[in-house]
């Protein structure tokens, strides 16, 4: 998603997605920083006159802001938002598991990849797990208990042919550290590749050509995503700022835990829209590939096996793997500037 998200960017502009993607999360930190530390339930704090921590010290933190520190801290809302908008991209791909290249968590990368390859070859045992040899059963207990035996097998091979086949990339070599980024990395590997094209390279060509619905529905599941993902980390920043309450030993110490359980449920819900945003990836390409096609000037293939050697040689074009000093090895096709019912159609 990373490389699509970065295309996004550059194919659109900010729009109403942009409050929900920078403004909500922006102020869900800056006010749950300034609750932690007005609430005064770190260890290290006392409490005010007779005011006790916790709620009370928020309330009256919040009373005594008045307008201008209301408008203080709306300033530095919009100011947190503009500030962490160019480091979004990266905290999201960070969170995809794009950081095998930091010499601090290679380690860790390597660790979670292998995590998720046994998980991968697990489930892909498990869909493909042969019945035992039918036998002889006089009993009905025994039937029976084959029976259960039966259905259970054949669920768990619904359950794993679905998480292999949702949930990572075909290419075993292609698995990453996290989930959500193998999900997006099924979506670019199965979206464009099942005709020669590779997803990252030709979608920024193709995504000008979209249906308005379909661009529509593609902007705002990429949205959904993008706060999913921004707001995962930005409750679990929260929980790792609140941790400290739990030296209290009270009720308040539950706050880093319920920040952890919604920074979990934000995380599950981008999977989910990796998924969906998935589906709306490679509707794009079996509905308007030849729409770009035909703006690159290209020949309409006759058949599959034409269209995926054609599609192979434009991504290493697109990609740069072709050779410079070679000459493309196509012809161009243009469109007839005189159609037939062209009234006054040129001879010829």
């Amino acid at each position: 998603m990373s490389d699509l998200g970065l295309s996004k960017e550059s194919i659109k502009g900010l729009g109403p997605g942009a409050y929900l993607v920078n403004v909500l999360p922006s102020a869900l930190l800056v006010g749950g920083v300034f609750a932690a530390v007005a609430s005064r339930l770190y260890p290290w704090q006392h409490p005010r006159g007779d005011v006790s921590a916790g709620l009370d010290s928020l309330l009256a933190a919040v009373r005594s802001l008045g307008f201008p520190g209301g408008l203080l801290i709306i300033g530095t809302i919009l100011f947190t938002a503009v500030v962490l908008r160019p480091f979004q991209i990266s905290a999201v791909q960070w969170l995809e598991g794009y950081w095998h290249d930091r010499a601090a968590t290679r380690l860790v990368y390597a660790l979670a990849v292998e995590r998720h390859h046994r998980r991968r070859g697990a489930h892909l045992v498990y869909s493909q797990e042969v019945a035992e040899q039918e036998l002889r059963l006089h009993r009905f207990d025994a039937v029976a208990r084959r029976e259960r035996a039966r259905l259970r097998r054949e669920r768990r091979q619904d359950v794993s042919s679905a998480i292999v086949e949702r949930q990572y990339p075909r290419d075993a070599e292609r698995v990453m550290p996290t989930l959500l980024g193998n999900i997006l990395r099924r979506a670019e590997s199965v979206a464009g590749e099942r005709y020669g094209l590779d997803t990252v390279e030709t979608f920024p060509r193709l995504y000008p050509y979209l249906s308005p619905r379909l661009a529509e529905e593609n902007e705002t599941q990429l949205n959904v995503l993008d706060a999913a993902a921004t707001l995962t980390i930005v409750f679990g920043t929260l929980a790792t700022v609140t941790l400290p309450f739990l030296a209290r030993l009270d009720a308040h110490g539950a706050i880093p835990l319920m920040l952890l359980m919604v920074a979990v449920v934000s995380y599950r819900g981008a999977c989910a829209a990796a998924q969906r945003h998935s589906v709306v990836l490679a509707a794009a390409f079996d509905l308007h590939r030849f729409d770009m096609l035909a703006a690159m000037r290209r020949r309409m293939p006759r058949n599959a096996r034409q269209e995926y050697a054609d599609n192979e040689v434009l991504t290493r074009v697109l990609g740069g793997d072709f050779p410079a000093e070679q000459k493309l090895p196509w012809n161009y096709v243009h469109p007839d500037p005189y159609p037939p019912e062209t009234p006054n159609r040129p001879p010829g």
